[in-house]
């Protein structure tokens, strides 16, 4: 079996015995000990955290339907190229700042 269809089951295993609200109590609860991690600058706890928050929010993610999961994607999309546009946009403004002061 392909380990990440193994990990995928599992997550699934785990949705389902703790149930939808459970697991978006569970992530509130983990975001908030990754955010005192981050504050503490707690390296170790941080990546513990992290690992906690990335499950829970992968279960979440996997339980989508089909039609909130395109949506979902669509919008992770959407959020990565406008960064990046905001990127390219902050480059150009350094650049131009630069010339200005010489």
């Amino acid at each position: 079996m392909c380990e990440y269809k193994y990990i995928k089951d599992q997550l699934d295993k785990i949705y389902n015995h703790y149930g939808k609200e459970n697991q978006h109590i569970k992530l509130i609860e983990e975001m908030a000990e990754l955010t005192q991690a981050i504050l503490k600058d707690d390296y170790k706890n941080y990546l513990e955290e992290l690992a906690d928050v990335s499950i829970v929010l992968e279960q979440i993610i996997l339980k989508l339907d089909k039609k909130d999961k395109e949506q979902f994607e669509q919008v992770r999309t959407d959020k990565i190229e406008r960064t990046l546009k905001r990127f390219e946009q902050e480059k150009l403004y350094e650049k131009s700042n630069i010339k200005n002061i010489f």
